[in-house]
């Protein structure tokens, strides 16, 4: 005996009389808002498919659910718990080919046993908070679901071959934390990859192996204001705006421009739906404005995500365009099918059971949302309601566009790559701009002007200017000495000859001796047998003592003695050879 009421809108505890129901093998409630306890279930010891999706029954799952041996098919989800629940015990149900265990608040590993049932061939455990390694046994299912747990171990090698064997294997690791993976990228066949979803399937410390994560987490070259995105379609312009083409039929992609991404989680229970490319286009035309918008449309089983990437942050308009196309035949009576889902943005839920008929038309729903780190996401979820076995029995989340529009403009801001030259051509000028100051081009004009310090009598002003005339700009032609750290200069300041020792600039030691000099020259009395220092200048990157000239050489042995040393403190005091 079977009971299928699924589908419908009832609501309430079973009645308790269910009990009595013994000789059930099938028992179907999919789809309903049934609540409450459910361990009468138990005492049917011949059922061998249970479907509870869709509905919110209290958890966690009886204990003598683990005792029904003759269960081949076990679909729960969305079980409402006060607290977190470990793995069932289902060990003994050896006879299990079909296993979901969805949003079920299991916190816990998946048990070895799990991968040693025999005849198990799909097991959806997604939307829980499992960890750990997943068991080597489960290579050999046909749908494997794990989307958003917590996995932390390795994505497994044998995923790289699992379907080759079998061209309707689906696998999807999608939104987890896999630390490392143990098999190559290169090892993948492009046919392989439109049978594995890895998209957000690791953390950071693996990029390489998850192109959704750089996406995501990259800088973005330029941003934008809106975006238009013709979902399942070749791309089509409607009211001056171009909406991008998305024609794909992979789990997950991203747009050439990098500008938007989507995410596709899930299989079609049914096995009669086969292997769906995720897009369906209407050869029927609908009489609704707009009518190319919604002649497409892009479909999930469970969940379909939609990403906007470099958006500018702020206040934006998200319209999306909704029209059922799969769902519309008369002659198949598909037409009496309803979508039904739930809608989030920003990770936030805007809309539940959202129910989709062909009888609508063309239906937008219109939202706000707000940007703060530049990526608009979008999140169409199955809870598992409406029509499942209805004709072509394709049911879950379906969009035919979206567009998202801002009344911000923004300003006009250079890429990264300019505001880098910028920057660098910046610290450039800085570091010219200092080694002119060092070399003194830069506060010329009052250079010029600045009166040299010293003790020449009869109240004799010299200026740097004077300096400067004198030895044309300090000028080889007049260069009678040099050292490694000085170059001393003849000059012929108002009918006397002076000698002019110019510190070099760079050099540390010389600024030391400068120092040294000036203290030492500066403070003794004047006397035939000594150098006497007469004029001293400090300022704008230039170190300048002047001496009164000698000749014969001697004061080029004064000045830097057999060593090439500048004058230090101890050679302040030199006696002029004559």
């Amino acid at each position: 005996m079977r009971r299928r009421i699924a589908g419908n809108n009832f609501f309430g505890e079973l009645p308790a009389s269910f009990e009595n129901l013994t000789e059930l093998y099938s028992f179907s409630i999919r789809g309903n808002s049934f609540h409450g306890q459910i361990n009468f279930i138990e005492k049917w010891e011949q059922l061998q498919i249970l479907d509870l999706i869709g509905n919110n029954f209290d958890g966690p799952l009886p204990a003598g659910f683990f005792n029904m041996t003759a269960l081949t098919q076990l679909w729960v989800t969305d079980m409402r718990v006060s607290r977190d629940s470990t793995f069932p015990q289902l060990s003994k149900l050896i006879r299990l080919k079909s296993l979901i265990l969805r949003n079920c608040s299991i916190v816990d590993k998946i048990p070895e046993y799990i991968g040693e049932m025999k005849l198990l061939t799909d097991l959806d455990l997604s939307f829980n908070n499992l960890t750990g390694e997943i068991p080597l046994g489960l290579q050999n299912l046909n749908f494997l679901g794990l989307t958003r747990n917590n996995f932390n171990g390795s994505i497994p090698g044998w995923v790289s071959s699992v379907s080759s064997r079998n061209e309707t294997t689906m696998m999807d690791f999608s939104y987890n934390h896999f630390s490392k993976k143990n098999y190559s990228n290169d090892s993948l066949l492009p046919e392989q990859q439109s049978t594995m979803n890895f998209f957000k399937c690791c953390t950071s410390s693996d990029l390489a192996m998850d192109p959704s994560m750089q996406i995501l987490n990259e800088r973005c070259p330029f941003k934008s204001s809106s975006l238009y995105i013709d979902c399942g379609g070749n791309g089509t312009l409607i009211d001056g705006n171009y909406y991008e083409e998305d024609n794909g039929s992979l789990p997950f992609y991203v747009s050439p421009k990098k500008t938007w991404a989507y995410s596709i989680s899930g299989d079609f229970i049914s096995l009669s739906a086969g292997r769906q490319n995720y897009t369906k286009n209407t050869q029927c035309a609908l009489s609704v404005p707009d009518a190319p918008l919604y002649s497409t449309a892009r479909i999930s089983p469970l969940t379909l995500d939609y990403y906007g990437l470099c958006l500018h942050n702020g206040i934006y308009n998200v319209s999306l365009h909704f029209a059922e196309i799969y769902f519309s035949e008369k002659t198949d009576h598909s037409i009496l099918g309803k979508r039904v889902f739930d809608i989030a943005i920003q990770n936030e839920t805007v809309l539940r059971d959202f129910s989709l008929k062909a009888e609508d038309g063309g239906v937008t729903k219109n939202f706000t949302a707000n940007i703060t780190n530049n990526i608009l996401s979008i999140h169409l979820y199955w809870t598992g309601k409406g029509s499942i076995y209805v004709p072509p029995q394709v049911y879950g989340p379906f969009i035919s566009a979206i567009s998202v529009t801002s009344d911000y403009k923004p300003r006009k801001s250079l890429s990264w790559v300019a505001k880098d030259w910028i920057i660098a051509s910046l610290v450039f000028l800085l570091l010219i701009l200092t080694l002119l100051w060092k070399l003194g081009y830069l506060g010329r004009r009052k250079l010029l002007t600045d009166k040299l310090e010293g003790i020449e009598p009869q109240g004799k002003s010299v200026t740097v200017q004077d300096v400067l005339n004198a030895t044309k700009n300090f000028s080889n032609e007049f260069m009678i000495g040099s050292g490694d750290s000085a170059e001393v200069f003849k000059a012929n300041l108002s009918g006397e000859m002076y000698a002019v020792k110019k510190i070099k600039p760079t050099s540390t030691r010389g600024h030391d001796s400068f120092s040294n000099e000036l203290r030492v020259l500066k403070n003794l009395k004047p006397h035939d047998n000594l150098i006497q220092l007469l004029f001293w200048y400090r300022g704008h990157g230039h170190h300048l003592l002047i001496y009164k000239y000698m000749e014969n050489n001697s004061l080029h042995n004064a000045l830097f003695g057999n060593t090439g040393w500048n004058l230090n403190g101890k050679q302040g005091a030199i006696f002029a050879s004559k």
